[in-house]
């Protein structure tokens, strides 16, 4: 038996930020990958790059030099909408704060990527409902996010 192939593998890659005249190393010459299904925890003292992996993982950033591959191919060189068009279809992120629009339905914040995604409104309706079914928060689904609890949120987040 073969071993899978990484999802997402990052080689070499160094992250380098300039705030006002100074340079910050946020990430140094790493090398990661994590295959379908494969649990993975990022941990770290406070201001050890653990964001900005996150980020690059993520697809929400590119490294400063380095090579990043997602799903077997180099990301070198690719433009923000491509980008944007992979993470869309492939990548979730869950902030700290969850991302939801406060005064948004628990329902419609559910429904809103996929609706970015084209898919037929009864197909949203029964996937929403389900997802919101399997996580104890059915009931939930009409009122606005701003009315859930932290946890809740980020259960709607996800």
């Amino acid at each position: 038996m073969s071993e899978p192939s990484p999802i997402i593998e990052v080689v070499g890659i160094s992250r380098v930020f300039t705030r006002s005249d100074e340079r910050v190393q946020a990430l140094k010459m790493v090398n990661f990958s994590a295959c379908a299904g494969e649990m993975v925890a990022v941990v770290g003292r406070s201001g050890s790059g653990k964001t900005s992996l996150l980020t690059i993982l993520g697809l929400l950033d590119l490294p400063t030099s380095g090579q990043v591959l997602f799903q077997g191919e180099d990301l070198a060189g690719i433009s923000i909408s491509r980008l944007a068009f992979k993470r869309r279809g492939h990548i979730g992120y869950l902030f700290q704060d969850a991302g939801l629009i406060a005064r948004m339905r628990v329902f419609d914040s559910v429904a809103l990527p996929m609706r970015y995604n084209r898919i037929a409104e009864s197909e949203i309706r029964r996937r929403a409902t389900n997802a919101l079914q399997a996580v104890e928060l059915g009931q939930k689904l009409k009122r606005r996010v701003e009315e859930l609890s932290g946890g809740e949120r980020q259960q709607v987040g996800l």
